[in-house]
């Protein structure tokens, strides 16, 4: 009889796994639902790279956040989702509303300022 090798007892382990996570509900094979967050990411060479998440339990900034921001996805986010050019909320500045993910025109891409406001839509 031949002797087991460790690649071939790997196979039918690696088998096993992907059977019990596909028998499992959508839910328990992912990561936790981020209800209630919203991200910046940015363009590096063509792939989008996530740089930071902001919780959107309550009305809050975020002074001097990561840049270049090409991408804001507030589609888990009850709240808007302002980039403002001036840590004062004074020059450019672009709101995403609750629900939503838009990419950032250069303008606005280079903030003083990242703040989570009201659970409405934008002005």
């Amino acid at each position: 009889m031949k002797k087991a090798t460790r690649r071939s007892l790997a196979i039918p382990i690696v088998l096993a796994g992907i059977s019990l996570l596909l028998s499992q509900p959508a839910s328990a094979q992912s990561d936790p639902p981020r209800w209630g967050w919203a991200q910046t990411w940015y363009n590096d060479e063509g792939t989008m790279k996530k740089h930071a998440d902001f919780p959107c339990l309550d009305d809050h900034e975020w002074p001097y956040p990561q840049w270049p921001i090409d991408w804001v996805y507030n589609v888990d986010c009850p709240r808007r989702f302002w980039l403002h050019e001036n840590r004062d909320h004074s020059g450019h500045d672009i709101c995403v509303g609750p629900g939503k993910s838009n990419f950032i025109p250069e303008r606005y891409s280079r903030p003083a300022l990242i703040a989570v406001g009201a659970r409405k839509p934008c002005p």
